[in-house]
């Protein structure tokens, strides 16, 4: 928490300096040239992801260590049944036994969560395992949940699904084989929206996922970057956690935040974008933004952790660039404000801020960046150049959203500064006037080795 503080500071002076600089000399250079960084290595990542064959990396096929599922549950009696059913139908045996072992980890749930999970400890005896954490434990946040998970598990690869999925059959077949690596100490699949269809949120959520979850993913892992854990659909050697004593209970974003501690014990990520899992996206704005809010909360307090610590970790080059790209870029929100802040003061006092770069190039830019983007989702998800062209412009629209989320983030830094919560989302899986769900799980008919086939949408 030390560091957090520190953080905080540090990034508040730098911001500010960086405004009250700008606005005495009335320059903007340093602000452009921030822009433009961003702007060309996001087109680097998005490009190389749309134009480069996937590497080959060492696998084995036959590799079919024992699986521990560990699902966090608090208050998800909607879902939690469907998507227990769901993994149920994991392709994954070995001596003709299901491989793998599912914990529901009841956090002391107010609703029916953990009575739905002893049914289905019952009904599926050997496989599922109803857990209830009790009140004296529980509400600490989803780490706790994971590390307690897994204490008590008993496979040599940890997965974390989230109470909300739904998972394709093959996804542990086209996962695991990436693990066989030595090195290689997690993976994350790639995440899609089952309610994408819902409404105009939920259909923008699946945009985002497919930009900065699957596009950037694919050009992190091309370039060497830092490929990252995501919260859903992550598996880890247990090995590896054991490296890092588990998941840290201090952070909102666990999930990014186990990505740096596993780089600096010189374990690898891999991305496995044929391992495909589904996740219900947020339907209210409401919720939507407390979501998004604690995101950002999450990846500041990242950024103050483990900034200086990757600068000066021995990790390659390449991840120290794009793990500080990854972290910095959460401030970007904090340079438009100023931006705003600069147009402003020219409006008012009708002067001009001068600066070295060209407009000519800025405008440039950005319109590359727009285009490398339409080409990147033309060429790796929508066979039609129009759908990509649209879900593009609509993307840019809605990314607008972290102009609000961040700053928010950055006050929940200070205010929840000496605060461990568990701020979930709510999931209601269709039936949000039922304690069960009315319908059994969707079944998964695309086939994500073939993402071209997602036009069908």
């Amino acid at each position: 928490m030390r560091n957090w503080i520190i953080g905080l500071i540090v990034t508040s002076v730098v911001l500010l300096a960086g405004l009250v600089w700008g606005l005495y000399n009335m320059r903007i250079d340093w602000l452009q040239a921030i822009m433009l960084i961003f702007t060309y290595y996001g087109m680097l990542l998005i490009l190389v992801a749309a134009v480069t064959r996937p590497k080959k990396f060492l696998i084995n096929k036959d590799y079919s260590p024992f699986i521990s599922i560990v699902i966090p549950a608090r208050n998800e009696a909607y879902v939690i049944a469907n998507t227990v059913r769901s993994i149920l139908k994991l392709d994954y045996k070995k001596d003709d036994k299901l491989n793998f072992e599912i914990l529901v980890m009841d956090d002391n749930s107010s609703d029916d969560t953990f009575e739905i999970a002893q049914e289905l400890e019952i009904e599926f005896p050997g496989v599922v395992r109803a857990v209830h954490r009790g009140p004296e434990i529980a509400g600490k946040g989803k780490s706790m949940v994971l590390n307690d998970g897994m204490k008590r598990a008993k496979g040599d690869i940890i997965a974390v699904f989230d109470a909300d999925t739904n998972v394709a059959p093959n996804f542990f077949k086209n996962a695991i084989p990436l693990l066989y690596d030595p090195q290689v100490g997690g993976l994350q699949g790639r995440v899609r929206l089952y309610n994408r269809h819902k409404n105009l949120l939920t259909a923008l959520q699946e945009d985002e996922f497919a930009v900065v979850s699957h596009l950037y993913q694919l050009g992190k892992e091309l370039v060497g970057g830092l490929t990252a854990l995501g919260g859903n659909g992550q598996l880890v050697k247990r090995k590896a956690l054991d490296d890092v004593d588990g998941w840290n209970w201090l952070s909102p974003t666990e999930d990014l935040d186990l990505t740096f501690r596993l780089l600096f014990k010189g374990w690898h990520v891999r991305y496995a974008p044929d391992a495909v899992l589904k996740q219900e996206g947020v339907e209210g704005i409401h919720a939507f933004i407390r979501q998004r809010v604690r995101w950002a909360e999450g990846f500041l307090k990242c950024i103050f952790d483990y900034t200086i610590p990757l600068i000066f970790s021995r990790a390659s080059i390449m991840k120290k660039l794009d793990g500080t790209m990854t972290m910095i870029r959460v401030l970007i929100p904090f340079f438009v404000w100023i931006g705003y802040i600069f147009i402003g003061v020219a409006l008012v006092k009708g002067v001009e801020f001068s600066s070295g770069v060209s407009p000519t190039l800025m405008i440039i830019s950005s319109w590359a960046f727009f285009g490398a983007l339409t080409v990147a989702m033309f060429r790796t998800i929508y066979p039609n150049v129009f759908t990509a062209l649209f879900r593009v412009i609509r993307y840019s629209f809605y990314n607008l959203f972290w102009v609000i989320a961040v700053p928010i983030g950055f006050v929940n830094c200070i205010r929840h500064i000496n605060d461990i919560y568990w701020d979930k989302t709510t999931h209601t899986g269709g039936s949000p006037k039922r304690t069960k769900p009315s319908r059994p799980p969707e079944e998964f008919t695309d086939s994500p080795a073939l993402t071209v086939a997602e036009a069908a949408d």
